[in-house]
Parts: C-alpha cells; structure tokens; sequence
C-alpha cells in the first residue's frame, strides 16, 4: 500500500473537520466520517488530490434540511438586535451562511461587529455560534500563532469575541485574515527550533466582535465588512428572547448546516447574478466578491429557489449605501491619496503668523497671483507651481498642460526627508503620485537650481483657500 500510494509530497492539501469543495460538489467532514452528495465515506484516506484525515467526530448535519420557515425563523431572531447600517442584520444573516459552507466558497468573507459596551455584542456572538454549531470554534482569548496552531488544515468558522483594536495580537490577526479570504487561504511555511519547516493551512470566514474596533485598511475593507451595532432600547423582555433564540439557534443547528450543504448550487447561481448587479452598481471586483456572497449566501438560506433578477435588485438595494461609503473610502484611502495627503500635511520650516507652515498652506499661498514669496519657497523642497500653461515638446508633438498646476520632482533631498519613514520612500512617491487621477509625467525641469523630471499634479487636486462656512465648527460653537 505504501508502494502504491507513492512517496509523500508535503504540497498534498490535507482537509480536516469542516466544509470543503469537491469539484462541483461539497465535502462534508465530520472527523470519523466524510460525506460527498449523498454518500459518507470512512475519513482517513485520500479523496482526489487531498488528504482526509481522520481525527475526533463532531455532530453531523441532520439527515433532514430544515426548511424555509426555519431559516426565516433565525433571520427574524437576529432582528433582536439593531444596526446603524441599513443592511447591517442581511449581510450578518449572509455570513452565518457563509460559515455553514466552511472553506467551500472561492471568496470567504469576514464579519466585525463593533459597538459600545451594553449593546450585546457578546450575546449576538453566542447565538451566532450557537447557529453554526460544530461547524464554528468560540474564543474570547486567543493571539494569532494559537489560532494558526489550532486551526489549521480546518475549513470551519471562527468566532471571535473581545477583538479589540488596540493591541498587537488583534492588528496580527488581521494580518492573518487577509490571506485566509481567497483562493485556498493561508498556505504558510514556519521554520522551527531544530531547523526544520512547519507548515500549515488556514481558510473559512472569521467573525469579530469589539467595542474599540480595528483600524482597517483599504485593503482590509473589501474582506471584512463592519457593522456597528445600535445601544438596546427598554424593552425588559429582550433579554430572555434573546436566550430563548440562543436555545432555538443551537437545537436546529444541525438541520441548518444540512440545509446549507444541500443548497449549494442555490449559492453558486445566486453568487453569479448578485455579483454581476453589484458592478454595475459601481462595485469593483474584489468588492462584490465580499458582498456578493453574503448576500447570495443568505438568500440560499432564505428562499428554496435560486434569485431571479427582480429579487436580487431589490437585495441590492439594500446595500446601496454601503457601496457608496466603500467607493468614497476607497478612494479617499487609495495609496495615491494616501501619499498626496502626507505630501500636503508635512510641515516645512517656513513661518507664517508665528507657526509654521505644512506644504498644503504654503500651495494655498503659492497659487495666488501675488504669490511669488510661496512659489520660490516650494521650489526649494522640489515644489514647482506653475499658474499659466507648462508646454514643451515630445517629439514632433508639441504638449500642453494648462495651469495652475504643481509639478512633483521626482528626486529631490528634501522630498527623500520627507517619505523617508513612509510607504513611498526611496522615489516611491512619484509612482503613487502618478496613479491619481489627471496626473502625468512631467519633463525636466528647474527646482531652485536642481534639473529632475516629475510628476504633474492637476488643479482639481490641489487646495483651496477656505471660504466661510467651511469650518466644521463655528465660532459660536466653540
């Protein structure tokens, strides 16, 4: 047997307890026993090109799905709890279906609950966890090499509670998110003590739970989607319904999980349609990637039959104000105008009414008629403004970029001092300037002496001068 099977490739994906996909088809994987359609197989043996192996049972989902009703039923237990987004309880829905398919979809998005202490995001999180049963691991203690150490080769959900935002272990274990979303997930290689090499597997989706929620980056953003929840009103009577739907959620997780697991074509063919609506809505890919499968995952909980277009509109509709926060965060938080703003806000040894200046005050001075003090200042940090027209030719054609306009050099000392401890050092800057929309390359040009080419930074992206009624606050105010 040994002979026959070939000597072992540390490459061979080995699949513990968990959802997986199997071609076309789920895999369901109990610990002694595997289920592929309708058949349970012994685990412990290799299935197509990966490794089951055996390992301590959990309960299996029930030999009966539930049914429509009964999906409903959680939805409407989930309305126990309120949130500031509009769509905030559908997409929670969506990702207790994305955690009954484990590892099975291509795109396993991440959940993060945040609001103050006392609206319940603790007891949300158990009935979530109770709702997945088996198929999902509660921690409220935990850092990111025990979570990779303990889950790994799992196509499970995780839950996460106590994920504040102001520690190391939380910002690491984003880190760890990040790769866990796609394809199939954390593939990672650790050297150990004795020189040798530890390898491990991580994919499923990931719920959060914290009052001081995570700064998330941009690219953070399109794998977790955050929803804030809203303080509980008066009602006395909340607190034993939620109880009561804890109980309910984990009785009918069984038939849940079968449910899901049967309704896996159901998914596939709501995923296609809603992803599609969701870029014409103005969603990039990786986008509708995160909120096509929630939605698609909880409507293949929510309906015995796969979306038809009408339905998947009105879904999408539901979300239309959080693409338009995503689009306008995205581009505010885009590395170009990441770099543009740290370019601006630096502060330049150039006094004005007794303070000194950042770059953005002096461009604002510098861009005025009388402004020719500003101008040569700038042009000492590699700063040329220019308010008539830059010409100049390229060959037989002959270029014009109207004004105003500021030209970025693209070496330049005081430019180096100051990204040097930023993303765009070392000339960094001038590739991320120049993604940002209207901007161009320059030719060379004069910067108080220095010769450098540069980058053209149009009118439309530089600041203004504040006009009354700008100032968020008033005076009166305070």
């Amino acid at each position: 047997m040994c002979a026959a099977a070939g000597l072992w490739d540390d490459d061979t994906p080995v699949r513990s307890l968990g959802v997986w996909r199997h071609g076309d088809q789920i895999l369901v994987h109990c610990g002694d026993a595997v289920r592929i359609g309708d058949d349970w197989h012994p685990a412990g043996r290799r299935i197509g090109p990966a490794l089951y192996p055996s390992a301590p049972s959990i309960a299996r989902p029930s030999l009966v799905p539930a049914d429509e009703a009964t999906a409903r039923t959680l939805a409407d237990h989930l309305r126990l709890w309120s949130t500031k987004q509009r769509a905030g309880r559908t997409l929670l829905y969506g990702w207790i279906a994305v955690g009954y398919l484990g590892a099975a979809p291509r795109w396993r998005p991440h959940f993060l609950v945040s609001g103050e202490r006392g609206c319940g995001k603790s007891s949300l999180a158990t009935l979530v966890d109770a709702a997945l049963g088996p198929q999902s691991r509660m921690v409220n203690n935990y850092t990111e090499a025990g979570i990779r150490q303990a889950l790994t080769n799992e196509g499970r959900g995780l839950v996460l509670d106590e994920a504040e935002g102001d520690t190391d272990r939380v910002q690491k274990l984003i880190e760890l998110l990040r790769q866990m979303s796609g394809g199939e997930g954390v593939q990672g290689l650790r050297g150990t003590i004795g020189h040798g090499a530890q390898r491990f597997s991580l994919s499923g989706a990931v719920y959060l739970s914290a009052i001081n929620a995570p700064m998330l980056e941009p690219q953070d953003r399109s794998r977790i989607t955050e929803v804030e929840l809203q303080p509980p009103g008066t009602d006395v009577g909340a607190a034993d319904r939620v109880v009561q739907a804890t109980l309910w959620a984990g009785e009918r997780s069984a038939a849940l999980r079968a449910r899901a697991v049967a309704g896996w074509q159901r998914f596939v063919d709501n995923l296609g349609m809603l992803r599609s609506m969701l870029i014409e809505r103005g969603c990039d890919g990786r986008q509708a990637d995160q909120l096509g499968t929630l939605l698609a995952a909880g409507a293949m909980m929510h309906n015995d039959r796969p979306l038809d277009s009408d339905s998947a509109s009105v879904i999408v509709d539901k979300v239309e104000p959080m693409i338009f926060r995503l689009r306008a965060e995205d581009e505010e938080d885009s590395d170009p105008r990441r770099c543009l703003a740290v370019l601006m806000t630096t502060q330049l040894d150039h006094w004005r009414g007794g303070n000194k200046s950042t770059v953005g005050r002096v461009l604002m001075d510098a861009l005025k008629t009388e402004g020719t003090e500003a101008r040569e200042a700038l042009k000492t940090y590699g700063l040329l403004v220019k308010l008539d027209a830059l010409r100049w030719r390229e060959g037989e054609r002959e270029v014009e970029v109207p004004g105003p306009i500021l030209v970025v050099a693209n070496s330049h000392e005081a430019l180096s001092r100051f990204f040097r401890d930023k993303a765009w050092r070392g000339g960094g800057w001038a590739r991320a300037l120049l993604r940002l929309p209207g901007a161009q390359p320059a030719p060379p040009l004069r910067f108080d002496g220095h010769r450098a080419r540069g980058v053209i930074i149009p009118a439309g992206l530089l600041p203004t001068p504040a006009t009354p009624g700008d100032d968020v606050l008033s005076a009166q105010s305070g």
